[in-house]
């Protein structure tokens, strides 16, 4: 990012020296945003400075903002809707802390590794889309047990606090999308699946 003021994005969103989770997708039942609202709860409790930016619509987020006013936690989340440019989107993954997804985390697996930024997400085989593949538990994302609040919260505050680990799953998600999964890798990977399958 050139010329990018980062002080002065971060003093415009009221989210100096917070804890910023992240999740870039369309917050549908599939992906099932709801559990935020329990993860914010706890987080909370343990970790005042935080703040969750959701960014996308879909059918569920006016849903989601309702429960979060009831729940009195609406000044821990930033509902910022759908975000198309690439260069707003940047700005995001380069303040952001940690990349969050319930479940079902898709393309946004490669979207965040771009950036060097960690995953926390779960480890359910069921609801988890094909670009889970790409996740490597303790290497380039950590893994919370699915349907458990308390251990997606204990995977964010073990990032937050051990910057050892944050610094090498950081280092590892970009070496994941460079050496590994490439688009050159992609498209060798097609080309001999098409050759095998005519020969």
């Amino acid at each position: 990012l050139k010329n990018f003021d980062k002080e002065s994005f971060l003093k415009k969103y009221n989210i100096e020296n917070c804890l910023i989770l992240l999740q870039v997708m369309r917050l549908t039942a599939i992906k099932k945003p709801h559990i935020f609202l329990e993860l914010i709860k706890k987080l909370v409790q343990k970790e005042k400075k935080i703040k969750l930016v959701l960014i996308g619509g879909g059918e569920l987020e006016q849903d989601l903002k309702r429960l979060f006013i009831k729940a009195n936690l609406l000044e821990f989340v930033l509902f910022l809707g759908p975000i198309y440019d690439e260069n707003e989107l940047a700005k995001w993954f380069a303040v952001s802390n940690i990349f969050v997804v319930p479940t079902c985390i898709g393309l946004s697996a490669h979207h965040s590794f771009c950036y060097g930024l960690p995953v926390v997400t779960d480890n359910s085989r069921k609801n988890q889309a094909s670009e889970f593949d790409i996740l490597k538990d303790r290497w380039n994302c950590l893994l919370y047990k699915e349907g458990c609040i308390d251990s997606f919260c204990e995977k964010i505050l073990e990032l937050k606090n051990d910057i050892e680990l944050y610094n090498e799953l950081s280092h590892n998600c970009i070496s994941t999308i460079k050496d590994t999964h490439s688009l050159e890798n992609k498209a060798i990977n097609f080309l001999q699946s098409i050759e095998q399958t005519f020969n």
